[in-house]
């Protein structure tokens, strides 16, 4: 039903209860509380789904814990690539060449179902506006209001986008001469020992502070927050520092003497933790959603129809790609 897209997904009462239970009534349900924290500090819970990590609803936590990540932890085989995910996209912009425009925002749209008119401005070009004339739209982007507020959107789609909730999520790489090395500390509160469904740090959070190993000072740091609009690097900065502070008072780490976390590099990953309440679902949230797929000439790939990881990514693109050149 969820991988590697929703074209199937049912409605109402078809829906599997299980999926629509908050993720601590299934683990309950099925003796898997013991699993639970590993979950937490893989996905953080998805950041954008409101309430305490055991409240959010087990569909939001299954399309962040995709079941390739679950058959890792029991022993399936790991693939460890020979290159970064980004090759593949330069390898694709070379090939496409001054077909491509970096930096470039649409400011202004027509949508129908005879073809979409674009105008996208490109940053450093003093404001200098182009026109694009395309036959079908492909969107990747995160519908967040924002986001969608050039695209001409109808009513129906208005409404539809309006339902999900968002969380910010950033990778950092930081240093500190207090964080040990060749280690991860996965950041919880310490009753996690005696309730391990109640115990969890909600947001905005770390989940780890990871080494990358000797000689490197350097650690893998990411944060969420739940505010995507307004979750800047200095927030998840602050956020870092103030569990390392909490760790430091409960004796986990030694004093930080009023040394503060320095971040190396950061990646910006914007709004993530795309989810919708159960009651949306059971209403028919998810079909309404693939009902959009062609319409006005409009096609939807990425986190907000599908499991937003690359490989299961693409391969809801090899099914998505046919759909789109048929009606061409």
């Amino acid at each position: 039903m969820l991988v590697p897209g929703w074209w199937n997904f049912p409605k109402g009462d078809k829906i599997p209860e299980d999926l629509l239970m908050p993720i601590g009534d299934f683990v309950k349900k099925y003796d898997m509380e013991a699993l639970l924290p590993r979950i937490w500090g893989l996905t953080g819970g998805g950041v954008g789904s409101s309430g305490t990590f055991p409240e959010i609803i087990t569909i939001n936590i299954m399309k962040v814990f995709i079941p390739s990540i679950a058959k890792t932890l029991i022993g399936s085989p790991r693939y460890q690539p020979v290159n970064t995910n980004q090759e593949l996209y330069d390898k694709i912009a070379n090939h496409l060449g001054d077909d491509v425009l970096l930096d470039t925002k649409v400011i202004k749209s027509e949508r129908n179902d005879n073809g979409v008119q674009l105008v996208v401005q490109q940053k450093g070009e003093d404001g200098k506006e182009k026109l694009i004339i395309a036959k079908r739209l492909l969107l990747a982007i995160q519908p967040t209001r924002e986001n969608m507020q050039p695209f001409d959107l109808n009513d129906k789609e208005s409404e539809i986008w309006s339902k999900p909730e968002y969380g910010h999520s950033w990778l950092m790489v930081a240093s500190h001469s207090k964080l040990p090395e060749g280690t991860a500390l996965v950041n919880r509160n310490a009753s996690v020992l005696e309730d391990p469904l109640y115990s969890y740090v909600n947001a905005p959070y770390t989940t780890r502070f990871q080494h990358y190993g000797a000689p490197s000072k350097a650690y893998w740091v990411p944060v969420g927050g739940n505010d995507y609009a307004n979750f800047d690097l200095e927030a998840a900065r602050q956020t870092a520092q103030g569990a390392m502070e909490r760790m430091a008072k409960e004796g986990v780490l030694p004093d930080l003497k009023g040394e503060q976390l320095v971040v190396l590099d950061s990646s910006d990953h914007g709004a993530v933790g795309f989810g919708v309440s159960a009651d949306d679902i059971r209403g028919g949230w998810m079909a309404d959603v693939y009902e959009l797929q062609g319409k006005r000439s409009t096609w939807y790939t990425g986190g907000a129809v599908a499991t937003d990881f690359t490989t299961t990514l693409w391969k809801f693109n090899d099914d998505l790609l046919p759909r789109i050149i048929d009606t061409m």
